[in-house]
């Protein structure tokens, strides 16, 4: 991810994760210019890791939601 950051591979990078070991990468990423959006599930992100990426967004709300009474997946899976 940083290498690709160096060279202005992207405009904005998605890191999937909670701990706070990234937070050093997280940083680098942003002194080279470029956006970092954290996705995480809610009881894994370090404080530290929050406050470091420009934007954070919990996927547990999309991934682990029961979608069965939804009209989209009973077109699909009966």
């Amino acid at each position: 991810m940083l290498t690709h950051a160096h060279r202005k591979n992207f405009d904005v990078a998605v890191l999937v994760a909670g701990d706070e070991d990234y937070v050093p990468l997280v940083e680098a990423v942003k002194r080279e210019g470029q956006q970092l959006v954290l996705w995480f599930v809610e009881d894994g992100l370090s404080d530290s890791l929050r406050a470091a990426a420009d934007h954070f967004w919990n996927i547990g709300e999309v991934l682990f939601v029961d979608r069965k009474d939804e009209p989209a997946f009973t077109a699909l899976y009966g």
